[in-house]
């Protein structure tokens, strides 16, 4: 067996570009990506316009959701407008993600042969670039995780506790923001307390880095801590949600065999189904990765399978940053309301600086119909 043979088994690697077959590996080893027949350059193209698409509506609608609120005047929500900017901030940085990691990667990969490749991922196993780029992954979804949970903890209150919930002030809010941010900030540098527990690497079947566990095996407090940091988070959202959930079903129930219906008591519902839809879009998109590395730990996924199932379930999970915007447009009618006076006011911009433009263009004609003319008859008369 020749060295090379010998260096193609014992790859770094264990995915590879979800585009091509495993048998690339040792076919196309000297051979660019793109020129290898058992790669699809098609596919190549499928994935890049995915990943520009899907960065593209998370900027866009999340700016969207800045701008209503800046365009909306109800004072009676202000304090949940700031919780629903900070969410819309926080999802920026996926698209962000996705822009300055993912689409980069997506167009050099093509360009190199699998031993390049394979030499990539060595030389960027935990370089500086790897951390950084983990430690945002990480920040995506814990900022998600942690704002829906103080949304969850905000529809609990507003049910449990509503004097203390509504006498909250903007400056209370934004003192829990910046908490719930330092937390969010800090706990995505976990991976890079214990390197001797966690390899960040990039892998390429993701075009993305994560951090993978070493060689070392975990403790017992570094397991709790994990736990604390990503899984605990989870389970309060959810205890808090169907909380909020079961009471404001049985208040309304009561509500309607009293004929009684509040606008308060209506706009809170409206939040909670809002929060309700949150949490299930971010369930729903979280699933499939729990599901994928179940499936890898019973050995159903390897190497050789792993790739496509890997990158559809993590690039699933950022669908999360552009599926609150569809779920305000659905349940919150204020927020429909608001982005229609968004581009009314738009509109009647472009409108108004149009007919401006026309009624300056009538004026310049009615001074010049004005202005004196030459007049041959009268300079006959006076001379």
């Amino acid at each position: 067996m020749t060295a090379e043979n010998v260096t193609r088994i014992n790859h770094t690697f264990c995915g590879i570009p979800p585009y091509c077959d495993y048998e690339a590996i040792e076919e196309c080893w000297n051979t660019t990506i793109r020129d290898c027949p058992l790669c699809s350059n098609a596919g190549s193209d499928a994935v890049l316009t995915y990943i520009l698409l899907v960065a593209t509506f998370i900027i866009l609608g999340n700016i969207l959701v800045v701008a209503s609120v800046f365009v909306m005047k109800s004072r009676s929500r202000k304090t949940q407008d700031l919780v629903k900017t900070s969410l819309a901030i926080a999802d920026m940085f996926t698209a962000l993600h996705l822009f300055s990691v993912c689409v980069p990667y997506i167009v050099l990969t093509p360009q190199l042969t699998f031993q390049e490749l394979n030499q990539l991922v060595i030389d960027l196993r935990q370089s500086d670039v790897a951390k950084a780029m983990g430690t945002v992954l990480l920040f995506t979804y814990i900022s998600s995780l942690y704002h829906l949970l103080y949304m969850s903890t905000q529809r609990f209150s507003a049910i449990y506790a509503p004097f203390r919930y509504r006498n909250q002030s903007c400056a209370t809010i934004l003192r829990h923001l910046a908490v719930l941010w330092a937390v969010v900030i800090v706990g995505s540098t976990f991976a890079l307390w214990k390197p001797e527990y966690f390899q960040i690497q990039y892998k390429p079947e993701m075009f993305q880095f994560m951090a993978t566990v070493g060689e070392n095996e975990f403790s017992v407090s570094d397991a709790i801590a994990l736990s604390i940091l990503v899984v605990l988070p989870y389970i309060l959202m959810s205890g808090l949600t169907f909380a909020t959930a079961y009471s404001a079903r049985k208040r309304l129930r009561q509500s309607r065999r009293l004929n009684r219906v509040e606008s308060a008591e209506h706009q809170e519902t409206s939040l909670i189904k809002v929060t309700c839809a949150m949490y299930l879009g971010f369930t729903i998109t979280v699933v499939p990765i729990v599901i994928g590395n179940f499936l890898l730990m019973a050995q159903y996924l390897k190497c050789d399978n792993l790739s496509a199932p890997f990158f559809a379930t993590v690039h699933t999970s950022t669908l999360n940053g552009i599926l609150n915007v569809l779920i305000y447009s659905a349940f919150d009618r204020t927020f429909r309301q608001t982005v229609r006076k968004v581009f009314y006011r738009m509109c009647r911009k472009s409108e108004s600086d149009n007919s401006r433009n026309h009624t300056n263009n009538i004026r310049l004609r009615q001074t010049d119909s004005k202005s004196p003319k030459f007049n041959r008859a009268q300079l006959t008369v006076k001379l």
